[in-house]
Order: C-alpha cells, then sequence, then structure tokens
C-alpha cells in the first residue's frame, strides 16, 4: 500500500473527517521531500496520509498516522472514508 497524499488546504478538513470517524491524526515523522511519485511511494514502516505541498520545485510533505492500535480499522475503512470525504467535498463544491 502506497502512502495517501492529501492536498494542504484540503488536510484539516480531512483530518477533521478523520476525527469524527474515531481515528485520531498524528505528526508521523520529518517533512519529506521530492516528486509526487517519490513522495507517494517513500519507505516507512507503514503507509502514512500526507500533508502535500507544491514548492517550487517539486513537493514536500508531512507524514501522519494513526496509532498503532487503531491501524488494523484504519486499514480496512481508509479507502471508504477518501471516497466519502471526496464525495462531501465535491458536493460543498458544488461539483
Amino acid at each position: 500500500m502506497r502512502n495517501l497524499l492529501i492536498p494542504e488546504e484540503y488536510f484539516e478538513e480531512f483530518k477533521l473527517y478523520c476525527r469524527e470517524a474515531g481515528f485520531d491524526l498524528c505528526y508521523f515523522s520529518n517533512e519529506i521531500t521530492g516528486s509526487l511519485r517519490e513522495i507517494e511511494n517513500y519507505q516507512f514502516d507503514k503507509p502514512c496520509l500526507i500533508r502535500l505541498k507544491k514548492k517550487r520545485f517539486g513537493y514536500c510533505g508531512i507524514p501522519y498516522a494513526v496509532a498503532k492500535w487503531q491501524q488494523a480499522q484504519w486499514n480496512c475503512q481508509l479507502s471508504d472514508m477518501v471516497c466519502e470525504f471526496n464525495e462531501i467535498h465535491n458536493n460543498q463544491d458544488g461539483g
């Protein structure tokens, strides 16, 4: 499983959405830099949620993850949560 990239402008909203679903996102490690593909495929000990920011040349991202005791449930629900968040966000934008 690859890291999930969330653009910085939507990250706080997604973090709140996760909290409402029972997941607490926590800062995981130092900022990483590179291309979208490099950040998405960056190897951590588990896939992370990346707060993605466009830089002048390339991207940087701050990795976040859930607590170890939430990891199994997070892995099962993340895909559905992202789809639901995108649907809600698209409806709010009129799309």
